[in-house]
């Protein structure tokens, strides 16, 4: 039986171990072995993009020019909207998903990684009739109806879930809803209230009752700009900016960040067996990467090769249990695989 371990962790910041383990083993494996080894040197990319379709529309009455580039940016922040949404175990209150959408939109081309017209502009039929000045210039840009777009956007997901990660989207019971802010030197009541109109986005506003609340000290120090610390228990976190907002933003971020702070009982690892090639399991891998409100960080730990076929270890981060458990019984059956052996999900 040959045995390969593979090197996730290497895969996220580069595909140098990955190449490495191809270039040593590619003389002893079979041609399927090897080309799985390629594709997954690829893998981190492919699995963090998500292409989204959506439908925007300008507002009447815009140049046809500036009402093409205003149905783009909505489509645009519309798409990367539904991919965070899709992350996201639970649909979040109103108010919060209004406070998301208002921070993304600003935003939202830096996780674009491609965008595609589906099909050519239409323009809704009420456009304005309006008779137009006798002495309008001829060259003056010309109101027109609303421009419709139909675009497939693909985004990158793995800067996505960070952003989401860091704003505590992804903490579920582990949130504690609020906090006790502390003012050091320097820090008015108004410059409070400056960094507590993030408190909707982050989910501050309505502290959970039995929860240990974080207790956060803020203060300008001597050279002028502020630092936090942030304590919970044994946790300290601590950020400094010269912006209130970046600061507050920055020390929940890392917060929310700390596997303790994830939603769902954590990694867990599973071997499955009766893969008849190296196909199936990159398809499997892609399965996994599919259960988006389920499963988070599919990866692939090992891979072993037989007279009896091919088995595999994933690992990944399990949110909803119930849910993962149901879908992962289900692809076993559809595939004739069998789960040898599974452990973890209450270690972080």
């Amino acid at each position: 039986m040959t045995a390969l371990k593979t090197p996730c962790a290497a895969w996220a910041a580069s595909g140098r171990a990955v190449s490495s383990v191809v270039r040593s083993v590619l003389p002893v494996l079979r041609l399927g072995l090897a080309s799985l080894l390629l594709v997954l040197i690829a893998w981190p990319q492919a699995v963090q993009a998500e292409r989204v379709r959506v439908r925007a529309a300008s507002d009447v009455g815009l140049p046809l020019s500036q009402g093409r580039q205003q149905a783009l940016e909505r489509g645009v922040a519309e798409a990367v909207l539904a991919d965070a949404l899709r992350l996201l175990s639970h649909a979040p209150p109103e108010k919060r998903l209004d406070a998301l959408r208002a921070y993304l939109t600003p935003i939202s081309f830096q996780f674009v990684q491609t965008y595609q017209e589906v099909a050519q502009p239409q323009l809704e039929a009420h456009a304005s009739s309006a008779p137009q000045p006798a002495s309008a210039s001829v060259s003056a840009p010309v109101a027109g109806p609303a421009v419709e777009l139909e675009l497939d956007v693909e985004t990158n997901r793995h800067a996505l879930r960070q952003t989401v990660l860091r704003l505590g989207f992804l903490s579920g019971e582990r949130h504690p809803g609020g906090c006790t802010l502390h003012r050091g030197a320097g820090v008015s009541q108004q410059d409070a209230n400056l960094m507590r109109e993030q408190d909707v986005l982050l989910g501050l506003d309505e502290p959970r009752q039995g929860v240990q609340l974080p207790e956060v000290t803020v203060e300008r120090v001597p050279q002028g700009y502020y630092k936090a610390v942030l304590r919970q228990g044994q946790v300290m976190i601590a950020a400094d900016s010269s912006s209130l907002p970046a600061l507050w933003l920055d020390v929940w971020g890392r917060y929310f960040s700390v596997d303790e702070r994830l939603h769902g009982p954590g990694k867990r690892q599973m071997e499955i067996v009766g893969f008849s090639n190296a196909d199936g399991v990159v398809e499997f891998l892609h399965v996994l990467a599919g259960w988006d409100k389920d499963v988070q960080d599919p990866c692939l730990n090992q891979l072993q090769i037989g007279a009896a076929g091919v088995s595999a270890v994933f690992s990944c981060r399990v949110a909803n249990p119930k849910s993962f458990g149901d879908r992962l019984d289900a692809a076993l059956k559809e595939r004739g695989l069998s789960l040898l052996e599974q452990a973890g999900g209450s270690e972080r």
